[in-house]
Parts: C-alpha cells; sequence; structure tokens
C-alpha cells in the first residue's frame, strides 16, 4: 500500500480530510477489502491509544495527602545555616574572620604603596569615567587626523 494512501486513512480516521476527497475515499473503502483491512487496524491503533476512564481516588486519599503536606510544612527545612552543626558555624565565623583581616591588610598595603596604574590610569588621578572619555577623545581625534579612508 502506497504510503499517500496511508496517510489518507490516518487522516479520515483523524477527520481531517477534505469532505470530496472523504466520501471518495470511504468508498473505496467498500470496494477494496485490502483497504478496509488497513484502515480497521488504524482505527483499532488509534481507539487503543485513547485515555483509559478515570477512576475515583481511594477512600481517605485526599486527608492522607493533606496529613502529610501539613507534616512537610511544620518540619524543618532540610539545609539551611540554622540547622548546621555547631562546628560548621564556627568554620564559617572563623573564615568570614580571616577574610574580613586578609581584605582590610591588602588595602592598607596598597594604600602604603601609592596608586598602581590599571590599564593605562592611575586611580588617584583619573576617575573611570574620565578615563573613558579622554580614550574616546583620543580615538576620535585620531580618525580625524587620519582622515575619511581611516574610518
Amino acid at each position: 500500500m502506497a504510503e499517500k494512501t496511508k496517510r489518507e486513512l490516518t487522516r479520515l480516521l483523524h477527520g481531517e480530510l477534505e469532505a470530496p476527497r472523504a466520501a471518495a475515499l470511504r468508498a473505496e473503502l467498500e470496494r477494496d477489502p485490502a483497504l478496509r483491512a488497513e484502515y480497521e487496524r488504524l482505527r483499532a491503533v488509534w481507539e487503543g491509544l485513547a485515555a483509559p476512564v478515570p477512576a475515583p481516588a481511594p477512600a481517605g486519599f485526599s486527608a492522607r495527602v493533606m496529613a502529610r503536606v501539613r507534616s512537610e510544612h511544620d518540619a524543618p527545612a532540610g539545609f539551611g545555616f540554622a540547622y548546621a552543626p555547631a562546628w560548621a558555624k564556627v568554620v564559617a565565623g572563623l573564615a568570614l574572620v580571616v577574610g574580613l583581616a586578609l581584605g582590610s591588610e591588602l588595602a592598607l598595603a596598597r594604600q602604603d604603596r601609592g596608586s598602581v596604574p590599571l590599564a593605562g590610569w592611575s586611580v588617584d588621578d583619573t576617575t573611570l569615567a574620565e578615563s573613558y572619555a579622554s580614550a574616546l577623545a583620543a580615538d576620535s581625534s585620531s580618525a580625524v587626523n587620519a582622515g575619511p579612508e581611516a574610518r
């Protein structure tokens, strides 16, 4: 059987075939037993795909679900700083103190050495906005001096 015919049978089964072609295909189904057998096979498969009839929930199901939701809502969270062991809180506090001390020491050491040039500009001399403005001005003046072919 041709693939096109199988597609048309499927479209007929789903109700997607145009009315004139659907009438012609139904007439062919009456005349051709092999075509009718294929259509019946497709129909059986299609009906087998239908969802089962919903069954009611067992007695007491909703009460058990709600009881479990309430018990989990009242239970403490599984992972949080408040529920961490005491040693973990001590280690976290020490790490915070050490980080603050190292950060302060690095900041003081930087002040003692003076400013360190970063990417061609000095922190003490120029703000970042001024640095961008001067870089843009230098770029535009070099483009003007170079002429239109540089643009």
